[in-house]
């Protein structure tokens, strides 16, 4: 109960340094939405860490020094909360009020979903640390910070990003530094410290989905069944707990398309630069589809000049600049994830051996290694489509893009998430049949946490498109 305690506690924090530092630049009085300030800060409370361990400073009075930048910043806040705290019986007699005008079948899905949330905790309470790269990188990394006798951030040394631990090097270090910070806070590691941003992420994808799927439909049941529709996918509990960075991407991204809807460039930014920070993943798998829809909204807007035309991208690169030092670090250190990306693209467009374009696994992968094996378009129908995983999500994704593409383009907001669809379901497809990663799709492990990745962000756009058709229907 008390790391439950402290992991809510570190989300505080985590919430205080995005709150505080959005309120010094922020230019409205409205505030963000919880959830993005949650993220932003985050992200930056991980940054501003790497940052100074960076120039030598230790982890653990890197840390302090975050606790006490996030006190200084709502230093008014929390003398006001503190003023004007709530009256305790007055707070949950309104939230019963609320219960009550719930529908039945709200209720259901309420309960389906707490239901949910006890499995991710029971996993994190009851089951130890027993997914793969978890334990050969996520939490292993995470305990040699914290630890700081087998962690350096200086080339030099023999204990370079924990190397000796024979963990990925190039991987972002967000999730390690926050766990890191959690077991400072816990005043020691275990199991639950290990893994907890998990239940984290978790909670956040229900809620985003929930608060973004209700202000499109205007509809709470339908924000209800689309949060029970995500979380009913086997992997999402699963990934609550498992010590993984995929829901970590599922959340950012499922937030940066929310605020890309809400026209929030910034926010949109910032949550990218987060899934950046998160996985390497959040640059090479998503970021060009966000990229693509930018271009389409901006080349389909009607702003007057130029300079308003370009605004929303300028804001989109403020809020992406944050995960700028991560980017710069690893390209000095490590190969680009980029170039790992365009490697395979200059592979087929370079001089292919003949009896390579002779072979019709083409498709499935360039080169003799896979002779034999099934093409990747294959693969994606029998694991992802009609597989066991992912159920019928995908192929619902796909009906029910098919009903809405006309909507869709029929306005500028639909047309650049459209766009974000296509060009991420091709770069996955990409990915999985012409670079090594074809080999994960042929033995089903990474393309099922890369389509969890996807998964939120996919349903929004269909959401989405659905309330333009109701909207179309009330007129």
């Amino acid at each position: 109960m008390i790391a439950l305690l402290i992991f809510f506690a570190h989300v505080m924090l985590s919430w205080l340094w995005g709150r505080g530092v959005l309120s010094i630049f922020r230019s409205s009085s409205s505030s963000p939405p919880f959830y993005i300030s949650l993220l932003f800060g985050m992200t930056l409370e991980t940054m501003f860490v790497f940052l100074l361990m960076i120039n030598g400073v230790p982890h653990h009075l890197a840390f302090y020094i975050i606790l006490g930048g996030a006190l200084v910043l709502n230093l008014s806040t929390l003398s006001g909360l503190w003023k004007e705290r709530p009256d305790i019986s007055e707070s949950l007699s309104t939230w019963w009020s609320k219960l009550k005008v719930l529908r039945w079948y709200e209720h259901a899905l309420l309960v389906l979903l707490f239901q949910k949330l006890g499995l991710v905790l029971w996993q994190l309470y009851r089951m130890p640390t027993f997914s793969s790269d978890a334990i050969k990188h996520w939490s292993t990394q995470a305990r040699a910070i914290y630890g700081q006798a087998n962690f350096s951030l200086d080339a030099r040394q023999g204990n370079f990003l924990a190397r000796q631990l024979e963990v990925v090097l190039d991987y972002p270090l967000q999730l390690p530094i926050w766990r890191a910070n959690s077991a400072l806070l816990n005043g020691g590691w275990n199991e639950f410290v290990s893994r907890s941003d998990g239940l984290l992420f978790f909670l956040l994808t229900i809620s985003i989905t929930y608060v973004a799927v209700r202000q499109l439909s205007g509809k709470r049941s339908w924000g209800l069944g689309a949060a029970y529709l995500l979380t009913s996918l086997p992997l999402m509990v699963w990934h609550g707990a498992a010590g993984y960075a995929d829901l970590a991407i599922t959340t950012f991204l499922l937030a940066a398309v929310a605020s890309f809807i809400r026209k929030e460039w910034l926010y949109c930014g910032l949550c990218m630069a987060g899934a950046i920070w998160a996985k390497n993943d959040g640059f090479a798998v998503y970021l060009p589809g966000i990229f693509a829809a930018i271009l389409v909204y901006l080349f389909f807007s009607k702003s007057d000049t130029i300079t308003k035309r370009l605004k929303p991208l300028q804001h989109f690169a403020g809020g992406l600049a944050l995960v700028l030092p991560w980017l710069a670090f690893q390209y000095i250190y490590f190969e680009s994830v980029a170039l790992k990306l365009i490697a395979p693209l200059q592979n087929l467009l370079g001089e292919i051996p003949v009896e390579v374009l002779e072979q019709p696994i083409l498709l499935g992968q360039v080169g003799t290694r896979f002779e034999g094996s099934p093409p990747s378009y294959q693969l994606f129908w029998d694991y992802v489509f009609t597989g066991q995983t992912h159920g019928l999500f995908w192929i619902g994704i796909g009906i029910g893009l098919l009903m809405v593409s006309k909507r869709l383009l029929q306005t500028v907001e639909g047309k650049a998430l459209l766009a974000f669809f296509l060009c991420t379901a091709f770069v996955i497809y990409y990915i999985f049949t012409f670079s090594p990663a074809y080999e994960y799709l042929l033995i089903q492990t990474t393309i099922h946490r890369t389509l969890l990745q996807f998964s939120g962000a996919a349903l929004l756009v269909v959401a989405y498109g659905v309330s333009l058709l109701t909207v179309a229907k009330q007129k």
